[in-house]
């Protein structure tokens, strides 16, 4: 995933994703590459916040938790 994301990226500098949003506003195909460009390399660390937010769920919401059963 990481190589494949950096290939599309290499051909797009940031210098040049803002002289497109300057000249030609932000239409739909170029936010899709922006959001790309400052998403690359963070599913790891997306997925990692997600999985400990689902763990930490029970410590975070004690009133939800009934330790003894009734």
């Amino acid at each position: 995933m990481w190589d494949e994301s950096y290939e599309i990226f290499k051909r797009f500098k940031l210098d040049s994703l803002a002289r497109d949003i300057t000249n030609n506003g932000l239409d739909g195909s170029l936010w899709e590459k922006v959001q790309e460009y400052l998403l690359v390399g963070t599913n790891s660390l997306i997925k990692q916040k997600n999985k400990s937010f689902q763990q930490s769920g029970a410590v975070q919401n004690p009133e939800d938790h009934d330790p003894e059963g009734s």
